[in-house]
């Protein structure tokens, strides 16, 4: 125990002026199983299963949980209550009254702690993906830290679909696990330099999603209204092509109506007089008074 805590003092003395996450991830470098494919049993040999098996299996969970749940700022619960499984089942496996009942316990014991594992990575990709993919741009100027992140999501997404069984794909996140570590405590550096912080980011992200989900209803605003529109558009189209040959039909009629009254009003009518004309009295031309007839 005692060289132990004098190997940590002196790694810790040699990193200088490093962070505590970078502490955590050169502990883990140094400490971490090399291959965790090695120490896995398939469920054909999960009778052979040890004590001593299950034991490596929680070691290797528990090392990772505590790194990643410092590094990411974020609790591993799902992992966590794995481990918590395992550990009811341990003790289940040593309390059993029969060699039966206590290897069937190793065996669940053994398969929590490697789902405990397999969760932790799990959330540590998701994080990559959502949490770190997209970068502000004020933290990463040159886009260094964006390509690094972008090819190493690359490499991760490439390891899933050619994986030919699980602990196959989990072991490549995991030979692979520091390295995208130290790119996020590279960022996280970022983070703390600048003045941000994670409930800042988490703001950030917050009136993103509001904005993405404004523009959503915006568009569904504006789909709406495009179709209420095509449909009075429409309408008036409809009631134009029926308006049309109803207007004339009414414009005839009007005129016909119109040329009726016109022709009443300048029919010109005989003159009847109402009595006979008396003879005239009138002087003739010549001066002389007529004189009518006895």
């Amino acid at each position: 125990m005692e060289n132990s805590d004098r190997d940590l003092n002196d790694l810790i003395a040699r990193l200088g002026s490093a962070t505590g996450n970078q502490i955590l991830i050169t502990l883990l470098e140094k400490e971490m199983e090399d291959d965790v494919s090695k120490i896995n049993y398939d469920s054909q040999n999960e009778g052979q299963l040890s004590l001593e098996n299950i034991k490596q299996w929680y070691v290797e969970a528990e090392k990772v949980i505590r790194v990643l749940s410092n590094v990411l700022a974020h609790p591993m619960n799902q992992a966590i209550n794995q481990l918590r499984y395992a550990g009811h089942h341990i003790l289940k496996s040593q309390t059993a009254d029969n060699p039966t009942s206590a290897q069937n316990n190793l065996v669940e014991a053994f398969k929590h702690c490697k789902r405990s594992v397999y969760d932790a990575m799990d959330f540590y990709v998701y994080n990559l993906y959502e949490k770190y993919r997209v970068l502000p741009p004020w933290l990463d100027l040159e886009k260094t830290i964006q390509e690094k992140l972008d090819e190493y999501a690359k490499k991760i997404a490439k390891e899933r679909q050619i994986a030919a069984e699980r602990i196959d794909y989990y072991q490549q996140i995991w030979v692979q696990l520091i390295d995208g570590l130290k790119l996020i405590e590279e960022l996280n550096k970022y983070q703390r330099e600048s003045g941000l912080t994670n409930k800042v980011l988490a703001r950030n992200k917050d009136l993103e999603t509001k904005n993405e989900t404004l523009r959503d209803e915006n568009k569904a605003l504006e789909t709406k209204l495009g179709t209420r529109f095509a449909w009075f558009v429409f309408v008036i189209g409809i009631l134009l092509a029926l308006g049309t040959p109803i207007g004339l039909v009414f414009l005839d009629w009007h005129i016909k109506t119109e040329k009726h009254d016109v022709n009443a009003t300048l029919t010109i009518h005989p003159y009847k007089p109402e009595t006979e004309s008396k003879p005239s009295t009138m002087p003739m031309n010549d001066g002389k008074r007529q004189v009518p007839n006895p």
